[in-house]
């Protein structure tokens, strides 16, 4: 074989090894990239979540705290106090500490109004008092996922 040609059969080799290792390189930064995008995006999209969820929490909970302030109200509304309630509990996750003992706090608070038991006007205010903390708790310190 001459010079000529094991010189040009050297230089399709490294030109074909060059591009070979190029497309892995190029490959391997698109998968890297994607990744991260995936991550950035599903991050954002639980922020949103997160957000929106602690927007219309704190909403129900100031509904239910305006609606059984024995302050404003001399009677209790079932029909108003209960679906704020039921709105407040489905919005939490009783396998968190935090969303449980606003749980608790809201169980109390219905049982309290709804005449189920009874409380004087001073211990409702302790339980609203209960509930905003438990509620602020809840609302600032996110879920781990």
């Amino acid at each position: 074989m001459s010079d000529e040609i094991a010189a040009a059969f050297i230089a399709l080799v490294g030109v074909a090894g060059a591009g070979v290792i190029q497309w892995l390189v190029t490959r391997h930064t698109v998968r890297a990239e994607s990744e991260r995008l995936r991550q950035q995006l599903f991050a954002e999209f639980h922020r949103a979540q997160f957000t929106e969820w602690q927007s219309k929490f704190r909403e129900t909970v100031a509904d239910l705290l305006a609606a059984t302030d024995p302050e404003l109200n001399s009677r209790f509304e079932k029909a108003k106090v209960v679906p704020l309630v039921l709105r407040a509990q489905l919005m939490l996750n009783p396998k968190l500490p935090a969303h449980a003992r606003v749980n608790s706090v809201v169980n109390q608070l219905a049982l309290a109004v709804n005449g189920w038991e009874q409380r004087g006007a001073s211990e409702l205010l302790g339980l609203h008092s209960e509930l905003l903390e438990a509620s602020r708790d809840a609302m600032y310190l996110p879920a781990k996922r």
